[in-house]
């Protein structure tokens, strides 16, 4: 579901509010952006 989405259900005014209630980086989340980024420089 996106933030905007989640906003929408909670019925938030505003998103920041949702993103800083409800969206967090896990460790596998930043273990996946680090080997798409080591992957796009290496090109």
């Amino acid at each position: 579901m996106s933030l905007k989405e989640v906003q929408d259900r909670l019925g938030h005014s505003s998103i920041r509010t949702t993103g800083d209630v409800y969206a967090h980086v896990t460790k596998n989340m930043k273990e996946k952006s680090a080997d798409l980024f080591e992957k796009y420089i290496s090109k």
